[in-house]
């Protein structure tokens, strides 16, 4: 799938976007129509007002601008990145009709780490809690686990960072900046994707005892659409057979992505072309109602999010106390204060969560 960068020059540009709208040209690239036209504007390449290609249609054609010569310090070509023209919606095809993700190997040492991860060794390797506060300060691996599982999360990190690669996506590492630690993510047809690894406590039910379990979990960082984001090792199913699905759940969210991007930018140049009639009155209404939808389906993705998190909450309590029961026999006040006070936030988050509109119903 690696592709070698196109070039684009000024008279190629001004040839494609006057000869079909920039959105076309723009969803060839894999780019969105907003960025095709800033390229423009940095290479001096007029396009086509808004209206223009509604007159063209009804036959009422003015001629295009001249393109100009390149003016002092405007470029005469633009690079692209052609990863950014994958197209996704072939490779999620392609990772489920017939070319399936074959079986990852984690190797029982890190020998020979991909670069990524042997950048992050010196960082995470001394680390002995969790690893996020380092990566608020270095660019690293986003493996978040304690020490007597970081090897073993790191050597999963390369298994997926080589598989990747091997499918010809490109896996990057962030800078840390201000409020945010360092992210590990995959570009997908011009979508980034982060992930990582987590360490999840688990308290194990039907044992004679309050037992933990520290079991590591592939997560989809910026998925919150919905759809499964994480997949979790269980007694005797270790995160290593996980891995093809993770990465075919990795792709599966950046098709919806896509999606999502170009059905947004679609509905914005047709909003521009449009010409104010009433056919476009029309069409405006029509959007009102969509974008009522939307916000209904937003407001029930919050509620939901909340709910869930509430019903998380209540059982981590659960497992406060039990663990302090078994430690100490009787929690202290200062921890039952705390938990009672965590509680009364899940109480409270549930009871938003709940409140809908129309919530008291006709018996």
């Amino acid at each position: 799938m690696k592709q070698e960068p196109l070039t684009l020059t000024r008279e190629r540009l001004y040839e494609e976007v006057w000869s079909e709208p920039v959105q076309r040209v723009a969803t060839r690239y894999g780019l969105s129509g907003t960025t095709l036209k800033k390229i423009c504007v940095q290479l001096g390449v007029p396009v086509p007002p808004r209206g223009w290609w509604a007159k063209a249609r009804a036959g009422h054609v003015t001629e295009p601008p001249r393109l100009a010569p390149p003016g002092p310090g405007e470029l005469s070509t633009y690079t692209l990145a052609r990863v950014d023209s994958i197209p996704v919606s072939g490779a999620v095809k392609a990772a489920f009709h017939g070319v399936a993700w074959p079986t990852v190997v984690v190797k029982p040492e890190l020998t020979d780490p991909h670069p990524l991860v042997a950048a992050s060794l010196s960082v995470l390797g001394p680390c002995r809690g969790g690893t996020r506060e380092i990566r608020t300060r270095h660019a690293c691996v986003d493996v978040n686990a304690t020490a007597p599982r970081l090897e073993r999360g790191l050597r999963i990190m390369d298994a997926v960072v080589k598989a990747l690669e091997a499918r010809g996506f490109v896996v990057f590492v962030t800078e840390p900046g201000p409020n945010r630690p360092s992210a590990t993510g995959v570009k997908v047809g011009g979508i980034d994707v982060e992930f990582g690894i987590d360490e999840v406590d688990e308290y194990l039910e039907g044992t004679d005892s309050d037992l933990h379990a520290e079991r590591l979990s592939l997560v989809i960082r910026n998925c919150s659409d919905g759809h499964k984001r994480s997949w979790r090792e269980t007694e005797g199913v270790p995160l290593e057979t996980k891995i093809p699905a993770f990465l075919a759940g990795l792709l599966r969210k950046a098709e919806r992505a896509y999606a999502a991007r170009t059905a947004h930018d679609l509905a914005e140049h047709e909003h521009e072309d449009h010409e104010r009639d009433p056919t476009e009155r029309a069409s405006r209404e029509d959007g009102s109602k969509t974008e009522s939808t939307a916000a209904r389906r937003d407001d029930l993705q919050r509620r939901l999010e909340a709910f869930e998190t509430a019903e998380r909450l209540r059982r981590f309590v659960d497992v406060v106390k039990r663990s302090a029961a078994a430690l100490r026999g009787t929690p202290t006040a200062a921890a039952s204060a705390w938990l009672e006070w965590a509680r009364q936030v899940a109480d409270d988050m549930e009871r938003q969560a709940l409140d809908v509109p129309g919530r008291d119903f006709d018996p």
